[in-house]
């Protein structure tokens, strides 16, 4: 299965609270997912990490100064993730994307 994580919040340079919950999360699901792929999508470099054998990181860059968040978050993000067609989406940001999503319930 192909498991795409909006992990941002790893990018980000503050440390602590989202930013642990972030790497903590992201991690302990590569590792429990071994048979799994995945990928984190973030907006800025890591900084220096261990990234598991099945994970693949993916840059969702700035384009526009300023609006640059929402751009990557409500635009850029959700035509990159239709493009790779993951199986399973999950989203560690405040605000889910707009527009029309699916529902699964297990």
């Amino acid at each position: 299965m192909h498991v795409a994580l909006d992990a941002r919040a790893m990018s980000n340079p503050q440390r602590g609270g989202f930013k642990t919950y972030a790497v903590g999360l992201t991690h302990a699901l590569a590792k429990v997912g071994s048979n799994h792929r995945f990928t984190w999508y973030i907006d800025r470099p890591l900084d220096k990490m261990p990234i598991p054998g099945n994970v693949r990181v993916q840059s969702i860059r700035q384009l526009i100064p300023y609006i640059g968040m929402a751009i990557r978050e409500q635009m850029q993000l959700p035509i990159q993730l239709l493009r790779e067609r993951p199986d399973v989406v999950h989203s560690l940001a405040t605000r889910p994307r707009l527009g029309p999503q699916r529902q699964w319930s297990l």
